[in-house]
Order: C-alpha cells, then structure tokens, then sequence
C-alpha cells in the first residue's frame, strides 16, 4: 500500500444514446440488453490520502456535503450516509488488506448531481475503485473495474439500476454494451468517423431540467411493469431493436437516420413506466421542438435530470435561448475517449 502519495482518480459520465433499461434485470436476463452510450467532459473524482497516526477513516462527498468520520475497526456503520464509500473501502480492505482498517481519508467530487441521468452514483464508485486499485496496486483492467463498481452499487448496497453506467465510466469512449444471462456484458468500443461525430456534437444541446430525480423509483416500476404489462415489455425490446439499428447507422455516417430513430426512442422510453415523463418534461419538450430541436429526449432512467437535444447548427442559439427561459440550465459538452484513470502526487 502506498502511505506517503495521495491517490486520484476521475472517471467520466455519459449520455445514453439508445437501448437504456434494456440493461436492467431481469429483462437483460431473459431477452438480452443492447445500448449504446457516448462519454463526456464531465467527471467524477476521488482523492485518497493516508493520515498517519490517525484512529479514524474518514468519508467525505462534497455533492452531498456530507463529512463522516468512522473510528477504526469500528463495528457501529449501518447508519452511515455515504454507504457507497463505505462499501468501497470495506471491499478493498477485506479482500487487498487481510481485512486490517487503515486510517485514510476518502473524498469525492461529482460534476453533475446525483439524480441527472448521467450515471453520476456509479460513476463515482467506479472513480473510487479506480484510486484504491492505484492505493493498494493491484493492476484491475476495465472490465475489472465495473464489475468490481457494479457489485458493490448492486449487490453489497441494493441500490437499483442498470449495468451500462459502470461499463461506461470504466471504457470511456463510444460505446455498443451487450448484457446477457449470468451478468455477460460485452462493451464493443465503435470507431466513429469524425465526421459523424462532429456533426452530432455541434449539434448537441444539454439541458438540465433542475429536478433531480429518484432513479430507483423509476427503475423498479420498469421491472414491475415488465412483469405485467406487455406493452412496456414490447417497448423495452423495441429499445433494444432501436440501439443496434442506431448504432448501424452512426457506422454507416447516417445522421439524418439517427436523428429520426432517436425521437422515436423518446416515445418508446415513455411506454416503459408512467414516472418516465411529467409535465415539467413534456413542456420543454415543445418549447425545445418550436426553437429549432430535430429531436430530444431524456438522459438516464427519467422523470428529470439533464435532458439532450440535436439541432442544426444554425438553431443551436435560438434553441438555446428559449432554453434558458425556463427553469432549467443548458449545458456545452464535447465527446471523451478516455475511461477510468489514475494519477499520484506525494504527501
């Protein structure tokens, strides 16, 4: 274990393009899950530094402007609030410390908030597993790591969601996920053309509704109105149908193709669960469609968060500015290829 360096890491959110919720259990289980997402130039960031002498762990989030201090080989944890940290550090610990606490202080930092569709939660516990791999030096390759984060958002916390916001924080980059039975994922990183992607990201508009929603809500009335409504299930294999078609047609430079499927998938979204849209969603919908949008739709499970529109490059200012009328906040963003990372500095 590294003592006398202070461990970072970052690692980055994505935009789901197409296929979301169809990487949910038990759907994915049963029929198989198809999406496909893009990364950006948002992040979520980790520092862990080792307080010599110190008889506490320390946890801090500062999106949650939470502080908690745990005293060492402390059995009295079920009441914290930043129970991914603690899972985190537990796992490590146990598994890469022969389960002897260390007295360390774990800080994280997320540039978009929890609840805006960008897979922020799993993003930080990826950029969390990122800096306890450099910590303690074990060399965990990407898919390693997003097992490892989902597992822990998942399994030791019972958190709900899907499978392609750890994938997509660990790989980084433009991206088709396969998820099948027995958690089988199969990340297949597309070499877009430039040309395609400059004319998506020109065209791309970030717009967060100011509400940030609970995805968990949301995700669990998916699963239970799969079970029971078989127009949300049809839905949900239409989502899946429309990710690899959309992905055919970003290889074969197909914009104008991309744009028209893409604003069906909003419709489609809608089927799987009535918490996916409300009011507040649907006026900016047509506010954004009468100042120029081609097509949008909601990022993440929905119900709020940052919501995506393409434009032409010619209505981007005027789309925009009737944005920014409304309650919410735009945002620019550019397209990342880089996943997960780790660096370190000296005490």
């Amino acid at each position: 274990m590294k003592k006398n360096k202070i461990i970072y890491a970052k690692a980055p959110l994505r935009l789901g393009l197409a296929g979301g919720g169809t990487d949910v259990s038990p759907f994915c289980d049963e029929y198989g899950g198809t999406v496909l997402n893009i990364t950006i130039n948002l992040y979520a960031f980790s520092r862990i530094e080792y307080i010599e002498n110190s008889q506490h762990i320390i946890f801090e989030s500062s999106d949650l402007e939470c502080i908690e201090q745990i005293p060492l080989h402390s059995k009295n944890t079920e009441n914290t609030r930043l129970k991914l940290h603690l899972a985190t550090y537990k796992h490590f610990i146990d598994n890469y410390n022969n389960g002897e606490d260390i007295p360390i202080k774990l800080f994280t930092y997320c540039e978009a908030p929890r609840g805006s569709g960008l897979g922020s939660s799993s993003t930080v516990v990826v950029s969390m597993c990122k800096a306890f791999d450099a910590l303690f030096n074990i060399g965990l390759d990407s898919y390693e790591i997003a097992d490892l984060a989902f597992y822990i958002e998942r399994e030791l916390c019972n958190f709900s969601g899907g499978k392609q916001d750890q994938y997509s924080a660990s790989f980084g980059g433009f991206n088709f996920m396969e998820f099948g039975p027995g958690n089988k994922t199969i990340v297949n990183q597309l070499k877009i053309h430039n040309k395609t992607l400059n004319a998506m990201e020109s065209s791309l508009v970030l717009y967060f509704s100011g509400i940030s929603r609970d995805s968990d809500k949301i995700i669990n009335d998916q699963k239970e109105s799969v079970k029971k409504n078989i127009k949300s299930l049809e839905a949900l294999k239409s989502l899946g149908t429309e990710s690899i078609n959309i992905k055919n047609m970003l290889l074969r430079d197909d914009v104008n193709s991309f744009y028209k499927t893409f604003k069906k998938g909003w419709e489609l979204k809608k089927q799987t669960s009535p918490n996916v849209s409300n009011k507040t969603l649907e006026n900016v919908m047509q506010v954004a469609y009468e100042n120029g949008a081609i097509c949008g739709k909601v990022s993440g499970a929905g119900g709020g968060g940052f919501m995506m529109f393409f434009c032409d490059i010619t209505n981007k200012h005027k789309l925009i500015r009737s944005l920014n009328k409304l309650e919410g906040t735009t945002f620019g963003c550019q397209f990342t290829f880089a996943g997960a990372v780790s660096w370190e500095n000296k005490c």
